[in-house]
């Protein structure tokens, strides 16, 4: 029966707008700190205290391409043993919110070569002075050719863009530096290499840019170690990997988007952009082909299957 009284239909709860529990640590993951989590686009993606590291800093660019970067030097995680040092190539997303095609497509086609020159140049492992100088000397052989490659291919207003960036001139000045010798092998190795890349347009420019660019940002990690283990300085023997020194992320993020606006506008753009970015990690790989030991079977392996660039 109805009493004449007023009935209030009860309101289902509001949902809540605070952010879902954090899943209890433990004590042993909280003295490891920061920690390494692996994602569905990249094998690992390393957290820090803040969840992201900010934007313009070395680490955060330098995540954005290909070049290894040691996991210690950027995750905080106590470092490897000795000649154990293992070097990531796969890196933070971050760039995919600014270059939603471009960039994490040339990582993606170039993926299967990182392995490959880091196996033949054996960044992680202790470097002896005369095999450093035989990596100097190979970057030397190949950039003088490639450099005026890449400046033809590339739009004429870009030029002198592309002039104030080219590397060649600090592996001449390491080369002096260090009296190191000619090398016929390198030499023929890197002129030989050239027929892989081709450079028929701005795009194609770009592709093979990125993985010289990206190379750059791996230099500012490996000059510490070049200063500690032989007391090289930029100024004396470690020029070409120190480069541009504090200005090499900022160059690098312009290249990102210059690259973007040059090559990552259409389809046939982004593949051309991929082909010659795979073309170039191969021709690397061939000219350090000299580089490798005799002695050691995984020191020189053949050219890896690269993914389609498609």
């Amino acid at each position: 029966m109805c009493d004449g009284s007023t009935r209030q239909t009860a309101l289902p709860p509001r949902p809540s707008t605070s952010p879902p529990p954090s899943p209890p640590v433990s004590m042993d993951a909280a003295a490891r700190g920061p920690s390494c989590r692996r994602g569905p686009l990249v094998p690992r993606v390393c957290w820090g205290r803040d969840r992201f590291l900010p934007e313009g800093s070395l680490d955060h660019n330098a995540r954005l391409a290909w070049w290894p970067i040691p996991r210690s030097a950027s995750c905080g995680m106590r470092p490897p043993p000795p000649g154990r040092l293992r070097f990531p190539r796969s890196f933070m997303t971050t760039d995919a919110m600014t270059d939603p095609d471009l960039l994490p497509r040339l990582r993606r086609c170039t993926g299967p070569l990182h392995d490959g020159i880091e196996t033949l140049l054996r960044l992680e492992a202790p470097m002896p002075l005369a095999r450093y100088g035989r990596i100097v000397r190979g970057f030397h052989e190949f950039l003088k050719l490639w450099e005026q490659r890449v400046r033809h291919a590339l739009p004429e207003p870009l030029r002198p863009w592309f002039d104030a960036r080219v590397r060649s001139p600090f592996a001449t000045r390491d080369i002096a530096a260090l009296a190191l010798p000619e090398d016929a092998a390198l030499r023929a190795a890197a002129r030989a290499s050239q027929h892989r890349i081709r450079l028929d347009s701005p795009a194609a420019a770009f592709g093979s840019l990125y993985v010289i660019e990206g190379s750059a940002l791996g230099g500012q990690v490996l000059t510490p170690r070049l200063v500690a283990a032989h007391g090289l300085t930029p100024d004396h023997g470690a020029s070409y990997f120190h480069g541009f020194g504090d200005r090499t992320g900022a160059m690098w993020r312009e290249f990102r988007q210059l690259a973007q606006q040059h090559a990552g506008a259409d389809e046939d753009s982004r593949a051309a952009a991929c082909r010659a970015a795979v073309q170039t990690f191969e021709a690397l790989i061939e000219t350090f082909q000299p580089v490798a030991a005799p002695d050691d079977p995984e020191a020189a392996p053949p050219l890896p299957a690269a993914a389609s660039a498609g």
